[in-house]
């Protein structure tokens, strides 16, 4: 509050002349001779003229007997005449020290009334205090006529607006203390915990309160705002600080539903982890309606504005591979069970296996990975997979070729079968060499040779298979 909340002229905060303080003098008391002349000379009335009457007229008066007065009685005439004296001169000193409590109330008032602001906390301290030191003296002040009691009621009507204007300010200052934080918060955006906006709210509750209490306490804020400037905003404070607490309830009210979505998020998780694969295909259901749950209560927590938000976007990130891993859990192991027969085929292979049991093993290989390749999102696995089946077909393709004189010939030293170059496959099987020598481990490029380096070049394509699978 700045020097105009309080733009009182010092004329505006005296007394209206109402009574007049400065003419309060302390009542002399008459000295007994003094007292004497002057009711000699203004109470009683001239000597009048003694009637005339004629001597038959005069009748001699009844004689009235003497009595003398008692000495007890003359003591107790003198000890009421004291008292009354006493009581007098008693009132008048009470009648003196009232007056005099007024001037030191009038003097107190006006300094309180004087002060140059009421912003500052100090200030605004000490002119309470100076007015309740004003109040103690006046309250000491007896309800009697005569004692100054209408003079301290018009000395509290004259100042009146003043008390009004301190007390209004003191609930103002209380006002801004009580909403600083809360203020500051909703400005800033400032990511609290509940507990936290929960004291926000109740300060900015408290601080409407007091906003209420100057609008409706004091009178028409209207009429009290043409001398008193603070009355003149309240209305406009009052409509800023429910805006206020409009926002720090709504963030509460967020940070709350954040707090308790991440629980029910993680909780629902954990039921999903007591049994991640299922066989049965109800229970899988069930338990990949629980994970979605668990991933929609995630959903309702904002990506940013609370304290878990952060965690919130980690735990989608894992909520959702976890999600992608079991739906893709019956694929993945259809995908192994393949690799499998994929290595099976290639031991088979090297052992020895004829013609017929390799185009069999060949044809279901087939058939298992065209189903995998038509289904969406199909593996890169599958790749690898395709690759290692041409190499095994490529093998099938030798021994075929091999079968028959014209293809293959026998060595001259060894019994092994070399690929004449007259055979369609020769230039395959030199190109396949060549790009995979090491496979042959310096052996000669025959048929036997020849298979277990295809096996050898499928079972690395199968093993990055494998790998893809697993990630």
């Amino acid at each position: 509050m700045t020097d105009k909340h309080f733009n009182h002229s010092p004329k505006a905060l005296e007394p209206n002349h109402q009574t007049d303080f400065s003419s309060i003098v302390e009542p002399k008391f008459l000295a007994p001779d003094q007292e004497s002349s002057l009711i000699a000379q203004q109470s009683l009335p001239p000597p009048a003229e003694p009637p005339v009457h004629n001597a038959s007229e005069i009748a001699l008066p009844t004689p009235i007997p003497r009595r003398r007065i008692k000495p007890k009685h003359v003591v107790i005439a003198t000890s009421v005449a004291a008292v009354i004296m006493g009581g007098a001169i008693a009132a008048n000193t009470v009648r003196t020290n009232q007056y005099q409590k007024i001037a030191e109330a009038h003097t107190l008032l006006s300094e309180a009334c004087h002060t140059p602001t009421l912003a500052d906390a100090t200030a605004l301290s000490a002119a309470d205090n100076t007015w309740n030191a004003a109040e103690a003296q006046l309250q000491g002040i007896p309800p009697i006529p005569g004692f100054g009691i209408r003079d301290a009621q018009a000395l509290r009507a004259t100042y009146a607006s003043c008390k009004i204007n301190i007390d209004a300010t003191r609930l103002s200052q209380e006002v801004a203390t009580r909403s600083k934080a809360a203020r500051a918060a909703v400005k800033q955006s400032a990511v609290l915990p509940e507990e936290e906006w929960v004291a926000h709210v109740t300060q900015l509750n408290a601080a409407i309160e007091y906003l209420e209490d100057i609008q409706t306490r004091f009178g028409d804020p209207a009429e009290l705002a043409q001398s008193m400037p603070i009355f003149g905003t309240v209305e406009k404070q009052l409509k800023e600080y429910k805006q206020i607490r409009t926002v720090a309830q709504d963030r509460h009210d967020t940070e709350r539903n954040a707090v308790q979505n991440l629980k029910a998020a993680q909780s629902l998780y954990q039921q999903f982890e007591a049994n991640p694969n299922p066989s049965d295909a109800t229970q899988r259901e069930r338990t990949e309606a629980t994970l979605l749950r668990a991933i929609a209560r995630l959903n309702l927590i904002s990506l940013e504005g609370t304290t878990v938000s952060a965690d919130a976007s980690s735990y989608r990130q894992t909520y959702a591979k976890a999600l992608s891993d079991f739906r893709a859990a019956p694929r993945r192991q259809q995908l192994r069970q393949l690799a499998e027969r994929f290595k099976q085929l290639a031991s088979a292979l090297r052992s020895g296996m004829t013609t017929d049991e390799l185009s069999s093993t060949l044809e279901r290989i087939g058939r298992e990975l065209a189903q995998l390749q038509q289904a969406p999102n199909s593996s890169q696995a599958l790749r690898y997979f395709q690759t290692a089946l041409d190499d095994y077909r490529f093998a099938q393709s030798l021994m075929l070729a091999c079968a028959r004189q014209d293809n293959c010939s026998t060595g001259l030293i060894s019994e092994d079968l070399f690929v004449r170059p007259t055979s369609p496959l020769y230039r395959k099987l030199i190109d396949f060499y060549s790009a995979n020598t090491e496979l042959f481990q310096g052996q000669s490029i025959n048929e036997k040779a020849a298979l277990g380096a295809i096996a050898t070049h499928a079972n690395q394509n199968v093993e990055t298979a494998q790998k893809l699978i697993e990630q």
